[in-house]
């Protein structure tokens, strides 16, 4: 429950992020957000996948950065580290994942560069409906594993 209660804050604040952003893109954040996920990549195809990973936070907290609220930012900070430590498990878990990731935040990225609130409103829900699908899958595996132990041990 805990869990799936920091998906649906972080969703909630995610998009009220991807909402305020839109306003504030012009060509110098969206010039910083091209280099960095650009940087992302470079580490992903390198095999640096923690490298990916750091980069890919940076990312994220830089969009939310520009939306220049600072108590959406506070917030968003707050549970990051609870969500990083719950991705990075993922990532180690399902590999596939990280180019997933690569993938949605290209997607991201092309709507901020046009300046599209809708599509960047769209690929952000994308990104984090399908990083709660992995991690949903995840814990239901991690719990399926262990109903035989517990059924064993009751028998």
């Amino acid at each position: 429950k805990d869990v799936l209660d920091l998906f649906n804050v972080r969703e909630a604040l995610e998009l009220e992020a991807a909402r305020e952003v839109v306003v504030y893109l012009d060509d110098d954040v969206i010039a910083e957000l091209v280099e960095m996920n650009a940087q992302a990549e470079a580490y992903f195809r390198a095999g640096d996948y923690e490298g990916f990973l750091r980069q890919n936070r940076q990312f994220h907290e830089a969009i939310a950065a520009a939306t220049q609220n600072r108590l959406l930012r506070q917030m968003l900070g707050a549970i990051h580290d609870r969500v990083r430590q719950v991705g990075t498990l993922t990532v180690k878990m399902h590999k596939p994942r990280l180019k997933e990731l690569l993938e949605e935040n290209r997607q991201i990225l092309a709507a901020i560069r046009k300046k599209d609130g809708p599509a960047l409103e769209c690929a952000v829900r994308s990104h984090l409906h399908r990083g709660r699908q992995h991690v949903m899958r995840m814990i239901t595996d991690a719990n399926s594993d262990r109903i035989p132990i517990d059924l064993a041990r009751e028998a």
